[in-house]
């Protein structure tokens, strides 16, 4: 017998697209055409960037700047470590009077806390894989940092060994490493604190190797720690010892002399003292320097440290600039070699036919 056409079983939908034209009731229509499958992903060149065409081409790939780098240079307890603590607002490096930074430690922003390794920190900072070849590797490492402290995002530190004298031998060539991370640095910060005065001959050998290899413009020679000294008169004794030291045995030109530079305290910065690491001895905020006992705290110190980071911020911008600059000219030195070689080519087919 034939089917009742007006039994709910076989009752007739609309015809549309994708559908047939008769379907039990209670199928989901579709009202639109199905989709047709998705392209297939473009098949993937592999590690062809920039690099790799700068490589055939036979020209340079200079490491792009994305953010502003600083050394920091000194004998050890000079206050390095803890300068980039109080800049960040965080616990990141350990300090103290013994030597606490026996290697190279480069402390960046990131999205949460993390160290890293010799290895890790070479693929990360591929420009800095000459250290391999000295034999530093094992002397690398690098914390990240989520701070948002000022413009630490835009900023990589690098902290150094403490320089001493005598028979204290490194595990690796400190001043050759020192020159190497100089030539990718924009500022070099050569911290001198009172109690060494500079008298340390590995310290002043780096200044003059970095003199010779022209960084003079980078470096940055600070007083350290200037609250520790008890009276005005002893301060003042200290700096003119530090500058004949100095343009002596270096040949630093000093003509705007040697600027003082203090960790501030909480109510010179606005903000609160960020907490030390737990179970530091003295309390949350044992990890700050001190200021000395005898001096009067209402008596004002020159303090460098405000427009150490004026200084930062500007250099930030002329990073940002110069990156720009030297893109444009990479990518037109690029270009014309691109060129050039599509030009031989052409001719080298010319001459075979």
């Amino acid at each position: 017998a034939a089917a009742d056409p007006f039994s709910p079983r076989t009752a007739r939908t609309p015809s549309v697209a994708g559908t047939p034209a008769s379907t039990p009731v209670g199928t989901p229509c579709r009202l639109w055409p199905a989709p047709s499958p998705a392209p297939p992903e473009a098949t993937p060149v592999g590690d062809f960037g920039l690099k790799r065409l700068c490589e055939q081409l036979g020209m340079a790939c200079p490491w792009p700047r994305r953010k502003l780098t600083v050394l920091l240079v000194g004998n050890h307890s000079a206050g390095k470590s803890s300068f980039i603590n109080w800049y960040v607002q965080q616990h990141v490096q350990t300090t103290g009077v013994a030597i606490e930074t026996q290697g190279i430690c480069l402390v960046t922003a990131g999205r949460r806390r993390e160290t890293l390794r010799g290895p890790a920190t070479l693929r990360l900072f591929e420009h800095l894989a000459p250290l391999a070849a000295l034999g530093a590797t094992h002397a690398l490492s690098t914390q990240i940092c989520s701070s948002r402290a000022r413009t630490f995002r835009l900023i990589t530190f690098i902290d150094t060994p403490g320089m001493v004298d005598g028979e204290f031998e490194y595990s690796f060539p400190v001043q050759e490493s020192i020159e190497e991370l100089a030539e990718h640095a924009e500022l070099v910060l050569i911290f001198f604190d009172p109690n060494m005065q500079a008298l340390c001959d590995r310290t002043l050998s780096v200044v003059r190797s970095l003199l010779a290899r022209g960084c003079a413009h980078k470096l940055r020679c600070v007083l350290s720690k200037a609250d520790t000294v008890p009276s005005d008169a002893d301060r003042n004794k200290v700096l003119v010892q530090l500058t004949q030291t100095l343009t002596s045995r270096t040949g630093i030109s000093l003509r705007d002399g040697i600027p003082t530079l203090y960790i501030p305290p909480s109510a010179d910065t606005g903000t609160p003292r960020t907490p030390g690491p737990p179970g530091a001895p003295g309390g949350q905020e044992a990890w700050l320097p001190r200021r000395h006992d005898n001096y009067d705290h209402n008596q004002n110190i020159p303090n460098y440290i405000f427009e150490l980071c004026a200084e930062f911020e500007q250099a930030i911008e002329q990073t940002v600039e110069s990156t720009l600059d030297r893109a444009k000219c990479d990518a037109a030195a690029l270009l014309d070699a691109a060129l050039a070689r599509l030009a031989t080519a052409a001719a080298a087919r010319a001459s075979n036919r």
